[in-house]
C-alpha cells in the first residue's frame, strides 16, 4: 500500500460529513454503531455475570440450608432422647429403689416425723 492510500482510507474514516451529500460519511455511522454497540454489550455482559453470581449464591445457600435442617433433626431427636433419660431418671420408683438399696434408707418411724405448725 502506497502512503497515499492510507491517507486517503485515514480522511475517509475520520471524515463526519460527507461533502457531496451532506449526511453522515460512513465513519460517523460506524461509530454511532460501535458507541451504542459496545455499552450494550457490557450491560449484557454485567447482566450475566449477576445472573450467575446470585445463581451461584442461591444454590450455596440451598445447600446451607439443607445442612442446617440435617443439624436441627438430629438436635431433636437428641433432644427427644435426652427427655426419655431425664424422665426415667426423674421416677420415683428409681429414686426410692437407690435410696434403699444404694443408701440404706427406709420409711421414718411416726416417732421420728416432727411435724411443724
Amino acid at each position: 500500500m502506497g502512503s497515499g492510500m492510507i491517507e486517503g482510507i485515514l480522511d475517509k474514516g475520520c471524515e463526519w460529513i460527507d461533502s457531496k451529500s451532506g449526511s453522515l460519511s460512513e465513519g460517523k455511522e460506524s461509530r454511532i454503531k460501535y458507541s451504542v454497540l459496545i455499552p450494550a454489550f457490557l450491560v449484557l455482559l454485567l447482566t450475566i455475570l449477576i445472573y450467575t453470581w446470585s445463581h451461584m449464591h442461591i444454590t450455596e445457600l440451598k445447600y446451607k440450608i439443607a445442612r442446617e435442617i440435617k443439624t436441627k433433626e438430629s438436635l431433636l431427636e437428641e433432644n427427644n432422647k435426652l427427655k426419655v433419660e431425664v424422665s426415667m431418671l426423674k421416677s420415683p420408683q428409681r429414686i426410692e429403689s437407690i435410696a434403699r438399696g444404694r443408701l440404706g434408707m427406709n420409711h421414718p418411724d411416726k416417732e421420728q416425723v416432727i411435724i411443724l405448725k
